[in-house]
């Protein structure tokens, strides 16, 4: 796993986990339906009914990952389509989320509190969703990482410490 960020969507293992519940979202559309949307583009409101539709399966799917990231990027993906998210689940996810399972991660201090701050950013949000308005993916690509580092003449290393998201309990 590389990590050049540490935003929730900041490593390798996030955008594959993000990949993973898109996938299997979209494994319940059918071909003739697909095809059946101009450029196989499932309409917004469509897309919100695939994923209450596969709630609980997805639930289940993301603990079958035994990774706190998987319950993060899980949260980002429902507040980012407007799918409301039941108390049990957002219980979890603040749980999973929490900076007591990071802050012995991560030995520079700047790294600290970029992480600190993001992690409290994507608390916040989920605490106040309510499944009204859709709340955008927070995320940084490599090539904007790397961007931005030269734009600020910035020679620090692109890659980061990784992160351990395993759930061990």
């Amino acid at each position: 796993m590389d990590t050049w960020s540490y935003r929730i969507m900041g490593c390798d293992d996030s955008y594959d986990i993000y990949y993973d519940i898109t996938e299997f979202v979209l494994s319940k559309v059918s071909e003739e339906e697909f095809e059946s949307y101009p450029g196989r583009k499932i309409p917004e409101e469509r897309y919100k009914e695939l994923i209450d539709f596969v709630y609980e399966d997805l639930k289940q799917f993301v603990e079958s990952k035994r990774s706190r990231l998987a319950y993060m990027i899980l949260g980002m993906y429902l507040m980012s389509n407007g799918v409301q998210i039941d108390d049990e689940l957002k219980k979890r996810i603040l749980g999973y989320s929490d900076w007591k399972y990071e802050k012995v991660q991560i030995n520079n201090r700047r790294h600290r509190i970029q992480r600190k701050n993001n992690l409290d950013e994507f608390r916040e949000n989920l605490k106040k969703y309510d499944g009204k308005e859709k709340i955008p993916l927070q995320f940084d690509t490599i090539t904007s990482v790397i961007n931005r580092k030269i734009e600020e003449s910035d020679g620090s290393p692109v890659k980061l410490k990784n992160l351990d998201y395993l759930i061990k309990n």
